[in-house]
């Protein structure tokens, strides 16, 4: 019946399309279908005048049924067959061109732009794959204008060895939406890269998941297009290049069309989404860093580092596993995570206190101290301040006597929330790491990043808490000082009180050596002729208005100085030291430092009296009558009444009080202060020092008047 047909329309061409589709949805007739295929192919190639033209598709289309009826078909015309691909390699360039466009402008603009992508990725070098830095590479783009060679390769190669996805026809339907939407939207590339199809484009999205399934839908909505996917967020927060450029957007839209294909071959490198992703205008640089943050934050990318491969999959990554148990974590474990930071951080300069809830957890002690405030006591608000200066001022139920001894730091608001979160991701890395279940889940790839990212989450608080406790309080004349410490150098990990210390240093607001002259200035009044070493030791401890001292040997080394240097002299058991060496041991808190007028007229008077000493008697004679011994007992009680030069207290102090306290007596002191001056005594001076000092060492007014 056949041979009969084809003799009576000689010469006859047939032709037959999408034969093998029809085959596998015509199941029933399959086997007829077979049988015609055969008996056809005989007759045709029995006959001079007749030939027949079917095509076939490259792949399988629908599965392993699919795949048997191609194989089958295959076999029958594969016995007289001449096999012809109808579009090759670069021919598909212009076929799409002259598909899509009518007039492509100037052959010099195509021309200068390949050679622009040409030089991009000759300076680029090793960053780019070795292929399109080869001379032919600027041949392909011209042919591929106004297209990148890179996208036509991908939806040709990649897409198109997907079975339902038609390799000509396809692209075309495709790249046409594709002009569309750039056209609408005045896109300026000058080539249509991976990284400009838009597929937030609801048409377009579509031609892409009816082949690879519904569920990458919601892959699309999380992490690549749309104005809640991660990526578009990502650029809206680093803004300048990021947004200009849609950077983030770009490389998750080029990972994704990579990401698919009809065998075994998924993901692209580094190298190769700069090709998708870069033109002259866009630094280099960038592209390593956008990729950091889609790794950190994309749900559904995967890395396979070993290969440096990028993909998307609709199994969720590791940084879902993360956000799960992120959001388990509670505001309490946070905080006690990051109090055990900061015990740990918190160094041994000085004496350090945690967390402080009142004024009594901070003793008052000559010794400095680091007083670290909690989060809610944040640097800039009145909660804050309140709190510092009720601690300056009392201690418990009483007054504070050492206020130059306390130093505050503060955190910084605008640091905090980001101290949080640090500590939030270090919880759940944790959390995922000690989680066995959670921990067979992953495949080995992100059990090792895992161990990387609580690695380097942990060594990132060290800095984080540095840089968040940032600002710094200590009292002042006139109530208190704030100080910005800064953010912490680079790689230095300095611990907080080391990191205070240094700046209060650099500030000069703490010192490790006084010099003899500032010492005497800073502690002697002007009036004042002497004064004990306790008494300047408990200055520098009490009085904001002076310098801290590191420690007490600071102030022993500057008097050591200023008795050598004849700037003052020292008087010890007695005894004046003056332009002479000195041990510190030597120093106690009874020894006297003395102005040097004072210190040459008591120098010169023990060295009169040492060459009486030495001279002896002139004459002697008969001794005289020897003095009366006192028959008296000792004196139970002795009081007097006198007008001191108020200069002289110190005097008063090592000459009266000390003697009769040796004796063992109970001394009670009762001071008639009368100042006057002709300018006026200024009245902070009077409340915030003079009151206040009487306040501060327990003295019970009995009168007090103020004209």
């Amino acid at each position: 019946m056949i041979e009969k047909i084809i003799e009576e329309r000689k010469p006859l061409l047939i032709l037959i399309d999408e034969l093998a589709e029809y085959t596998v949805k015509a199941r029933e007739f399959e086997d007829q279908i077979f049988a015609f295929c055969q008996e056809l192919t005989e007759a045709i190639k029995a006959s001079k005048q007749c030939a027949l033209v079917c095509t076939l598709p490259s792949s399988a289309p629908y599965g392993e049924r699919g795949e048997r009826v191609l194989n089958q078909l295959q076999r029958i015309f594969g016995r007289m067959q001449v096999i012809y691909t109808p579009v090759e390699g670069e021919e598909l360039y212009q076929i799409l061109r002259k598909r899509l466009f009518e007039e492509l402008g100037e052959e010099r603009i195509r021309k200068l732009v390949a050679r622009k992508y040409f030089d991009l990725y000759q300076r680029l070098g090793e960053e780019v794959p070795h292929n399109v830095r080869e001379p032919h590479y600027r041949e392909k783009i011209e042919k591929a204008y106004p297209f990148h060679p890179e996208l036509i390769d991908i939806l040709f190669e990649r897409w198109g060895s997907i079975p339902t996805f038609q390799r000509t026809r396809g692209v075309l339907r495709l790249l046409a939406e594709v002009v569309l939407d750039l056209y609408v939207r005045q896109h300026p590339s000058p080539l249509i890269q991976p990284a400009h199809i838009n597929i937030g484009n609801p048409r377009i999205r579509r031609m892409f998941i009816e082949h690879i399934g519904e569920v990458f839908e919601s892959v699309i909505a999380s992490d690549i297009a749309g104005s809640a996917a991660k990526a578009a967020r990502i650029d809206r927060a680093m803004g300048t290049e990021y947004s200009r450029f849609n950077i983030a957007t770009g490389l998750a839209t080029s990972i994704f069309f990579y990401s698919f294909s009809g065998g075994e071959r998924r993901g692209v490198t580094t190298r190769r989404l700069r090709v998708a992703v870069l033109r002259e205008e866009i630094p280099p640089p960038i592209i390593g860093d956008a990729l950091r943050r889609l790794e950190d934050e994309l749900w559904f990318l995967h890395h396979d580092e070993k290969n440096d491969l990028y993909y998307f999959s609709n199994v969720v990554s590791l940084n879902r596993v993360i956000v799960d148990k992120e959001e388990i974590i509670n505001e309490e474990e946070i905080e006690r995570e990051i109090r055990k930071r900061i015990e740990r951080i918190a160094g041994r300069d000085f004496e350090v206190f945690i967390w402080p809830k009142s004024s009594s957890d901070v003793p008052d002690s000559r010794k400095l101290k680091l007083v670290i405030l909690p989060p809610d006591l944040m640097a800039g608000t009145e909660k804050a301040r309140k709190f510092i200066q009720e601690m300056i001022d009392r201690y418990s139920e009483g007054f504070r006597v050492y206020k130059n001894t306390l130093i505050f730091l503060l955190v910084d608001p605008n640091e905090y929330e980001g101290l949080k979160g640090m500590t939030r991701r270090f919880l759940a890395l944790n959390a995922i790491k000690t989680d066995r279940g959670t921990m067979r889940r992953l495949t080995d790839e992100d059990k090792a990043r895992v161990v990387q990212r609580l690695k380097d989450a942990d060594a990132s608080l060290w800095t984080k808490v540095l840089s968040t406790y940032r600002y710094m309080i200590k009292a002042s004349e006139d109530g208190f000082k704030e100080y910005n410490l800064g953010i912490p150098t680079l790689g230095e990990k300095p611990d907080l009180a080391k990191r205070v210390k240094e700046y209060l240093k650099d500030q000069e607001a703490l010192l490790d050596k006084i010099s003899p002259k500032v010492l005497l200035e800073k502690t002697l009044a002007r009036e004042e002729e002497r004064k004990s070493v306790a008494e300047v030791w408990e200055a520098f401890l009490k009085f904001p208005s002076l310098p801290m001292l590191e420690s007490e040997s600071v102030l022993k080394n500057a008097i050591v100085q200023g008795v050598k240097n004849g700037v003052f002299g020292l008087l010890i058991d007695e005894k004046i030291k003056y332009l002479e060496d000195i041990s510190p041991i030597d120093i106690t808190g009874d020894a006297i430092v003395v102005r040097k007028d004072i210190a040459q007229k008591i120098k010169e008077e023990e060295l009169e009296e040492a060459k009486e000493v030495s001279r002896g008697p002139e004459e002697v004679g008969p001794e005289g009558p020897t003095p009366p011994i006192s028959i008296r007992g000792p004196i139970r009680r002795y009081s007097v009444r006198a007008v001191i030069p108020w200069d002289k207290l110190s005097d008063v102090v090592r000459g009266v009080f000390r003697p009769l306290s040796r004796e063992g007596a109970q001394i009670s002191l009762e001071v008639k202060i009368d100042a006057k001056s002709e300018k006026g005594i200024n009245r902070n001076t009077l409340e915030n020092i003079v009151k206040e000092t009487l306040k501060q060492i327990g003295a019970s007014v009995l009168e007090e008047e103020e004209e």
